[in-house]
């Protein structure tokens, strides 16, 4: 673990004043400025900043010079009477390039937007047609190139998501961002592109604040190490006044392609496979920097064989706006409270390899907001559990798709029992568009819970298979789909290891055996006599028996 600064000296540098990280961001001081698309126009404004459209409809295309958006000052921020603004297209409030706003590496800081609403006009959350952000708020952060001999940008971009309302007129749009591991970088620009809904000529958008004064020193892991308590390897990070940042410090370049990990690690090490428990607390604020991910580490002595960890979120904040970030070889994430940011891009839960997510009894888990950012992304041989009492709101995009694609065609199964509830919330998505041959499905067994898919398009319904198989239970919990069967079928124990499958006749004679190894098995039927058949799975946790009709 490193911590980059204790708290006492945050304190002290906080009361010492850190450089305003974007100029006049409460709007002060206006005055007449040239138009952004046609200087030779003056407008009431801002030297700090920019009010423009573009021809393309994105912040960095040709501004349109047709449009020139004049403020109107006040005591606190402005407003912008809408009726100078094409309201079909975005609106974007921009920062012009900052001088010496230096961010140290692995900092935390956030850029909140407060806007207010004189009118009946809304902002639009969610994804257009073309799966982009509607509206969003972007930083701009020069750094380093891969040379090391010139600079390029690094851009983040969230979806807007209101998470506070300070005064019943006003909306706070935030969130975290982390800064790079570099020395030398500085924070170039802050954007804000908004899209409106139901606008009229007579509204009038209030802007309050854009932008950030401070920005927080961290506490920064490269690697979690977890301690053994009475036989238990467990941890709690995020408990301080700091948030815990998951830093980027290896040697190379920070890309998609060069992903760091922080490992996992217990310790000491047993030189046997561990489970290490890691719990974000209440007051904690679990943060990733940009190409970071965790990882359970190898077991000492076993290339190959890999600890697990279970994340467990109990009430606070897991922010994963720009990663991936991945759960494998039986790791688990666990929702009882707390929150998820996934307001960036690729901001997706990635389950594969006998994963796990967990949502616990009495848990609502809001996977997700109506801005529908954020994926999450379901492997074949991945678990999604509800227990009962808990509850799953997929609000953006659920992707389906096999552990090994090129193996050919799999299929995803969970349980929903009595008191577990899967939602799919209005303007979601179900989607198989990466798998084998696009029949990868989400089939669930059906028994007692609540499986809601009415904020789903018609065709994405399609994709779920309900199963009402009541001789699944605890004794037995081999699951087999279809059943009966004809050209295959899939071979499920509700997160239990399957070793061995053997396949008898009603004289008791094997005429199929298979020692493959996984937590779903498919097995192909080529040509068998139709009749009534036993498949026997042998598992880490016993051996069960369930009849297979073959048509």
């Amino acid at each position: 673990m490193k911590k980059s600064l204790c708290v006492c000296a945050l304190l002290l540098c906080c009361a010492c004043g850190i450089a305003q990280l974007v100029p006049n961001n409460g709007f002060y001081n206006s005055m007449m400025v040239p138009c952004p698309g046609n200087p030779s126009v003056q407008v009431q404004g801002y030297q700090e900043w920019e009010f423009y459209q573009t021809y393309n409809d994105e912040w960095d295309g040709v501004k349109d010079s047709d449009n020139c958006i004049s403020i109107i000052p006040g005591n606190l921020g402005c407003k912008i009477p809408l009726v100078q603004i094409d309201t079909l297209r975005r609106f974007f409030i921009a920062s012009k390039p900052i001088n010496n706003s230096y961010l140290a590496p692995h900092v935390v800081y956030n850029l909140p937007l407060d806007v207010g609403f004189i009118g009946t006009f809304n902002i639009q959350g969610g994804l257009d047609s073309a799966g982009q952000t509607k509206s969003f708020i972007l930083s701009v952060t020069r750094i380093p190139d891969v040379t090391g001999l010139d600079t390029t940008y690094l851009l983040q971009k969230v979806a807007l998501d209101p998470v506070d309302t300070p005064s019943w007129e006003y909306f706070t749009y935030n969130t975290c961002m982390a800064s790079t591991k570099f020395d030398d970088q500085y924070l170039k620009r802050v954007v804000s592109g908004i899209k409106f809904s139901q606008a009229n000529t007579g509204d009038t958008l209030v802007l309050k604040t854009f932008g950030s004064y401070f920005y927080t020193y961290a506490e920064t892991y490269s690697e979690i190490q977890v301690p053994q308590f009475s036989g238990n390897f467990e941890t709690t990070i995020g408990g301080g006044f700091d948030p815990s940042l998951i830093i980027y410090d290896a040697s190379g370049y920070p890309s998609v392609t060069n992903i760091d990990a922080a490992l996992v690690t217990p310790f000491p090490d047993p030189g046997i496979p561990v489970n290490m428990v890691i719990q974000v607390n209440a007051v904690g604020e679990l943060i990733f920097e940009p190409y970071t991910k965790l990882q359970a580490a190898e077991v000492s002595g076993q290339p190959g064989v890999f600890h697990t960890f279970t994340l467990i979120n109990s009430g606070g904040e897991v922010c994963a706006n720009f990663v991936e970030l991945i759960f494998q070889h039986g790791d688990e994430f666990r929702y009882q409270s707390g929150g998820i940011n996934l307001n960036g891009s690729p901001s997706c839960f990635r389950f594969m390899n006998g994963a796990k997510m967990h949502v616990m009894s009495g848990s609502e888990l809001n996977y997700g907001t109506a801005n529908q950012s954020g994926i999450l992304l379901m492997n074949d041989a991945a678990e999604l559990i509800i227990d009962p009492g808990g509850t799953l709101n997929i609000w953006n995009r659920m992707m389906l798709r096999e552990e090994h694609p090129e193996y050919g065609a799999k299929q995803l199964y969970m349980t929903l029992n009595t008191g577990a509830t899967l939602r799919f919330m209005p303007g979601s998505h179900l989607l198989n568009l990466y798998s084998a041959d696009n029949s990868i499905h989400l089939n669930v067994f059906m028994r007692g819970g609540i499986l809601d898919d009415s904020g789903l398009p018609e065709s994405e319904k399609l994709l779920i298979n309900r199963i009402y198989d009541e001789t699944v239970n605890a004794a037995n919990p081999m699951q087999l789909f279809p059943n009966p069967a004809r050209d295959y079928v899939d071979v499920h124990c509700m997160g239990s290891l399957i070793n061995d499958i053997i396949i008898s006749d009603i004289m008791g004679r094997t005429v199929y055996e298979s020692d493959e190894s996984g937590y779903q098995i498919h097995i192909k039927i080529n040509n068998p006599e139709a009749g009534t058949y036993f498949i026997k799975c042998i598992t880490n946790e016993g051996t069960y028996i369930k009849q297979l009709a073959i048509q």
